[in-house]
């Protein structure tokens, strides 16, 4: 009797006791699986704990058993960290980030947090993540090699229990410049010691993505002070559009960038960019046949003189076809642009000489 009342007891309060409730892919328990979730990943690499019994890596609840660590200064629970649920932290948990990369989730226990690292690691001399492109001009339809480098400025201001292990960023730049279909990451050179999540437009390694315009990156040791001194951490091919009628610089910038150490502290880093221009080597002549266009800036309509004999087609600012003239010869013709909204707009004719091209701007009325 007094056997099954405490049996009773026992089973009564296992339902009562809150569980430990985990998402895949969210290591951090922040509410999303992302780039992010890879720093935890790199400060707790190769400790152990409870293994979770029928864990599977789709985003789903899954209760499991509190491990005895967290991490030291979010104070996340290792549970969430061991995304595969094997016991392990190891680079197999990756494969939960990537394939429920983006998913949101508000159902974890304990509840999921912003991921706030709060404690800072003074440095005299700031780490630089840089860009650096193999090149510095490309045109349209080239492609472009671009390493992520980390430059440590003075690998001995950080003692060997405490290097920095992992970083994190996000990639911005100008869509309509870049083909983000052909956007790759790769390794960098001599990485084999990190682990690195990659995310594009249409990639992340093997799942979702982030916006157009954007990339997100993360690199980190495997539990190793792997980035105390200067090295590449990542690379990525991009392919310049080759659609495009614009010229300049597509705009690349490093946002939000987080370079933590073994001991979860934030190391302040500054960012820089390498120049890359986007040149248009069919630029037109100044001929007879040129394309004029007035009133430039227009509202309504403009006429459009030149061209030739050959058909004299109109393209948007991110190089769509929107309609083609025929047999449009030397004279002038009035050209509606009152259907278009307001914004930059070109014109393109391939005569005998070269490819030329007109920008004119569409304004409000």
């Amino acid at each position: 009797m007094q056997f099954n009342l405490l049996f009773c007891l026992f089973i009564l309060s296992g339902t009562l006791l809150p569980a430990q409730v985990v998402f895949p892919g969210d290591l951090n328990n922040d509410g999303t699986a992302n780039y992010l979730d890879l720093l935890p990943l790199g400060v707790a690499y190769g400790q152990t704990g409870p293994i979770r019994f029928e864990a599977t890596l789709n985003w789903q609840p899954q209760e499991a058993e509190l491990w005895g660590l967290n991490l030291p200064v979010s104070g996340v629970n290792l549970v969430s960290v061991d995304a595969d649920g094997n016991g392990i932290i190891d680079s197999l948990d990756l494969d939960a980030i990537a394939l429920n990369y983006d998913s949101l989730q508000t159902l974890s226990l304990p509840p999921p947090q912003p991921y706030l690292l709060t404690d800072t690691f003074l440095v005299e001399e700031r780490p630089t993540l840089e860009l650096r492109f193999n090149r510095t001009e490309a045109t349209a339809g080239d492609t472009v090699e671009v390493t992520i480098f980390l430059h440590i400025p003075d690998p001995s201001v950080f003692p060997p229990t405490n290097p920095p292990t992992a970083i994190a960023c996000q990639i911005a730049f100008d869509p309509t410049m870049i083909n983000e279909a052909s956007t790759r990451f790769l390794a960098a050179e001599n990485s084999e010691d990190l682990m690195f999540i990659g995310a594009g437009t249409n990639n992340v390694d093997f799942g979702r993505s982030p916006l157009s315009g954007q990339l997100e990156f993360a690199a980190a040791g495997r539990g190793q002070g792997a980035l105390a001194m200067s090295r590449p951490v990542g690379k990525f091919i991009i392919v310049i559009e080759d659609m495009i009628l614009l010229e300049g610089s597509p705009g690349f910038d490093i946002n939000d960038a987080l370079l933590i150490n073994l001991n979860e502290q934030v190391i302040d880093i500054q960012v820089e960019t390498d120049s890359l221009l986007i040149v248009n080597t069919q630029a037109p002549a100044i001929t007879a046949t040129s394309l004029r266009a007035y009133p430039n800036p227009c509202t309504k309509s403009l006429q459009l003189c030149g061209g030739s004999d050959q058909e004299v087609k109109l393209f948007d600012h991110q190089g769509q076809l929107l309609r083609v003239f025929q047999q449009f010869g030397q004279d002038c013709q009035q050209i509606d642009m009152d259907v278009y909204p307001a914004g930059a707009y070109f014109f393109g004719v391939q005569t005998p000489e070269n490819y030329q091209t007109l920008k004119v701007i569409k304004q409000e009325e």
